[in-house]
């Protein structure tokens, strides 16, 4: 699901205007690190859980404060 989103986000990014999207990565970005927080609590009890949701949404913070930097140079 991660990485769906992600693509779609690269896609608008290339193609529609970048200014209006800003408020979408916002909420991509929260969502990806409320994951994060979620996956932290659980960590001791699932650390294989907690390995992957850790790499695929660290990847996904880390495209989104990107754009989000990019966008509003």
């Amino acid at each position: 699901m991660v990485s769906i989103i992600t693509g779609i986000v690269l896609f608008l990014f290339f193609f529609v205007n970048q200014k209006w999207i800003i408020v979408f990565w916002a909420f991509i970005l929260l969502h990806n690190s409320l994951q994060l927080i979620i996956g932290w609590k659980g960590r001791k009890s699932d650390p294989i859980e907690w390995h992957k949701r850790l790499v695929l949404n660290g990847i996904a913070v880390i495209i989104m404060i990107g754009l989000i930097c990019q966008a509003l140079i």
